[in-house]
């Protein structure tokens, strides 16, 4: 599941991204982020090429992403209490109990 993989890569060095959230250059740290895990959804050998390719597989790839991206922000920030897997359970049920 691409959200499990996204807490584990965050989890690998926490204090860098809080540090990299906390800096003038967030802007262009968040942008990076997010070109990654985009990319590593986009090319997982799991997913059908068909799927990959298909303009609506990528559109939703880059609006849930957007989302998870806004919510780890803010998260590193501070602005949410509760931990990374608590706030990972609760975007899977937003997005599962609203795009289903």
């Amino acid at each position: 599941m691409p959200v499990t993989k996204t807490i584990h890569f965050l989890k690998q060095d926490i204090d860098f991204y809080r540090l990299g959230i906390n800096t003038q250059r967030a802007p262009s740290f968040i942008f990076k982020l997010k070109e990654i895990v985009i990319e590593k959804i986009l090319s997982d050998s799991k997913i059908p090429k068909e799927s990959q390719k298909s303009k609506m597989y990528v559109y939703r790839v880059h609006y849930l992403i957007g989302g998870l991206t806004s919510m780890y922000q803010d998260w590193l920030e501070g602005k949410f209490d509760g931990t990374l897997e608590e706030l990972t359970e609760a975007f899977c049920q937003i997005t599962i109990k609203d795009f289903s």
